[in-house]
């Protein structure tokens, strides 16, 4: 599900690169899901599995064969699910994060976009059908969600990362069979990711600069700022500002 609150501050902390690819391309990169570096990404708890296999009783002894068969096959259709999503991950919170600062910039140059939840949602110019919704962390031994629906396996992690706090945009593209209607999840259309238009005027509301990072780094994202004719404020973290005793 969305945020409740349209004006639900939202932040993604990347290096300067990214950030000039963003200006150049007009678009923001959706890495594959199965890209992200958890191998839990897609898939389903425990209890999802053992509720489907627990299901025996109702089915014919002689199809048990084939629905053994089909069960195992369920891992299969969720790891080529997970090959035909991508996704883009922000940090939902009405302030900065020193841990998010420390977890995702290799170095000092690097920048925090700060946007909105609308903000996000109302950006995206991209023909694609980009789905937006909120993480919900659970016990992925004794906790469960809705198997019919594909994306709840995309907006489920475990609970070892509720620090993310996370909001997730999700693009689906998938190629169909022979017949109209038929989808191939065998043949996904994404490699690393996959790259979605969007409004950078729209998106931003304000560029933070890490909190250890140089004068001059400051001022060249500044000026990058300008080059490309945006409006949006350029400021530096004051996380590392000291006390007044």
């Amino acid at each position: 599900m969305p945020p409740e609150n349209d004006s639900a501050r939202i932040w993604r902390y990347l290096d300067f690169t990214k950030l000039v690819s963003l200006f150049e391309s007009q678009s923001l990169f959706f890495a594959r899901t199965d890209k992200l570096g958890d191998p839990f990404e897609g898939s389903w708890p425990q209890k999802n599995l053992r509720v489907v296999r627990d299901n025996l009783p109702d089915i014919p002894v002689d199809k048990h064969e084939i629905y053994f068969m089909d069960v195992a096959n369920i891992s299969n259709l969720l790891k080529k699910w997970a090959e035909c999503n991508a996704i883009s991950c922000w940090h939902l919170n009405e302030q900065e994060s020193a841990a998010m600062w420390r977890l995702y910039l290799k170095s000092d140059e690097g920048i925090a976009i700060q946007s909105t939840f609308a903000r996000l949602r109302d950006s995206i110019t991209d023909d694609r059908t980009v789905y937006i919704g909120t993480v919900r962390y659970i016990d992925y031994e004794t906790d469960w969600f809705d198997p019919i629906n594909l994306y709840e396996a995309l907006l489920h992690k475990r609970k070892s990362f509720e620090h993310e706090r996370e909001l997730r945009a999700v693009v689906t593209a998938i190629s169909t069979g022979p017949e109209e209607r038929e989808i191939d999840f065998s043949k996904s259309e994404i490699t690393d990711g996959i790259k979605i238009a969007v409004n950078v005027n729209m998106l931003i509301e304000n560029i933070y600069v890490a909190p250890d990072a140089p004068t001059w780094f400051t001022d060249l994202v500044s000026s990058i700022v300008n080059r490309y004719k945006y409006k949006f404020n350029v400021q530096q973290s004051k996380l590392s500002e000291r006390p007044i005793y």
